[in-house]
């Protein structure tokens, strides 16, 4: 089958696919090792770094029902505005109990998920570089798409969300945050209106169940802006040809997504001082401001 569409400035052009290797064979790859590589995260029980607070002292996330789901998406006391996150646990809770292994599993999934997205994003990416069809069999290009998958997957700094109960918020946003950027090239790798328009709904709808999820990626519009730059040439000619009239729709299609972040940041920072996280440097030494300038609970 043959999926026809270029985008002149991303060079991001689709092609029929080559049988020489399979499309769905290096993503596999990726989420079997990067699974594979956590899997003693499994073996983590609950930690009291935030777990007792969250999950074995609080009875308000223990199900999916209305008392529960009410709580989820009104929220504010531990910090974080993250209703999906605490409805991927109370659902944990109705099939697992408090067994912290099934938790983890669930953790390490979407993880595994995350890495498989991350390659796809990669592809993309690197086809626009160096302007490749985007659906090829070309090796060189797809192995480096899968070392950039595993480099992201396996690098220490996805230890902590992965093995702590707690942060299942880091990776759930995650993986939001990364299908909304993946529906973000897939829009402009078509020059299809109607292809175009429906990809850039699924960004923006996937931005906002990340930040359901966790404010993290509210830095999502200045991500694209970068991209529009590089790899995607949507936006060059230095600082005039950015403003230019030609430009314009480049601007108006991150205005959702930017009052999505607005709208996030306000409830991260009420959030913030309803627990307490948020607090004046003067209530500390300069040292202990400036490494640990937020406390979490």
């Amino acid at each position: 089958m043959a999926v026809v569409g270029k985008d002149k400035q991303a060079g991001t052009t689709e092609q029929p696919r080559s049988n020489a290797w399979p499309a769905w064979f290096p993503p596999l790859v990726v989420f079997l090792l990067t699974v594979v590589a956590c899997l003693p995260a499994l073996r983590n029980g609950f930690v009291n770094w935030d777990d007792d607070w969250n999950l074995l002292e609080n009875l308000r996330y223990r199900g999916l029902g209305w008392a529960q789901l009410r709580w989820m998406f009104t929220d504010l006391s531990l910090g974080h505005y993250q209703p999906l996150s605490w409805a991927t646990l109370g659902l944990d809770y109705l099939v697992w109990g408090m067994n912290p292994l099934g938790y983890h599993l669930t953790s390490l999934i979407l993880h595994g998920a995350n890495a498989a997205l991350f390659y796809f994003i990669a592809l993309r990416l690197l086809s626009a570089a160096f302007h490749k069809p985007v659906v090829s069999g070309e090796i060189s290009v797809r192995a480096a798409a899968a070392f950039a998958a595993l480099f992201f997957a396996l690098h220490p700094l996805r230890v902590e969300a992965v093995v702590w109960a707690t942060e299942r918020r880091g990776v759930l946003a995650g993986l939001f945050f990364l299908l909304s950027l993946l529906c973000y090239l897939r829009a402009h790798g078509t020059s299809e209106g109607g292809q175009k328009r429906k990809w850039m709904v699924a960004a923006v709808v996937g931005y906002g169940l990340s930040l359901l999820s966790k404010a993290s990626g509210i830095a999502l519009p200045i991500v694209l802006l970068v991209l529009d730059v590089y790899p995607l040439g949507r936006l060059g000619g230095g600082l005039r040809g950015w403003l230019s009239a030609e430009k314009r729709q480049v601007w108006l299609e991150k205005v959702p997504f930017a009052l999505l972040g607005l709208a996030a940041a306000a409830l991260a920072l009420m959030a913030g001082h309803k627990a307490e996280a948020i607090r004046g440097r003067g209530e500390y030494g300069a040292v202990i401001a400036i490494a640990q300038p937020r406390q979490e609970r």
